[in-house]
């Protein structure tokens, strides 16, 4: 169905063989995706939004932000050097999505809550989920895996004005 374009528009996701409700997104979730995008745009080469992941046989999540090496457009990449996800309301259904990417060798991911103005970071990818999780908050520093403008959670939303 998804190869023959038959959901083409319709706002859902492929979740380990299920099509899974993609909430529509709010202005608080676009302005973080903006605001991520305009961070990371010196390195425009490698910056997917919105766009499929082959995280499986039975998954093709669509991350807010995916920063990819790829280079072959006759499939969508396998994985990506950082995954992000900006959860208004979603926070349970990515948070799920963490054990996605940890199988797709996803070196980092981050949940990005709106609501507790926290960005979690998960990083040791395994088959079985990530290793390490870190709730990171105010001025703690978010470890872009490229070069980048130093960012804190704070100046994350901040350039979102939402803080």
């Amino acid at each position: 169905m998804l190869a023959r374009g038959a959901l083409e528009g319709m706002p859902v996701e492929l979740v380990e063989g299920f099509l899974v409700d993609v909430s529509p997104q709010g202005p608080q979730h676009a302005a973080l995706v903006q605001a991520l995008m305009r961070w990371f745009a010196p390195n425009l080469d490698l910056l997917r939004v919105q766009m499929p992941l082959a995280a499986g046989e039975a998954s093709e999540p669509e991350p807010d932000i995916a920063l990819v090496e790829h280079d072959d457009p006759t499939r969508h990449p396998s994985t990506a050097l950082l995954v992000v996800e900006v959860a208004v309301t979603s926070q349970e259904q990515d948070e799920h999505k963490a054990t996605l990417y940890a199988r797709a060798a996803v070196p980092t991911y981050w949940l990005v809550d709106v609501r507790s103005r926290t960005v979690t970071a998960f990083s040791e990818p395994s088959s079985d989920g990530y290793g390490h999780r870190l709730v990171l908050d105010g001025d703690d520093p978010l470890p872009a895996p490229v070069p980048a403008e130093p960012m804190t959670v704070t100046k994350l939303f901040r350039h979102a004005r939402l803080a």
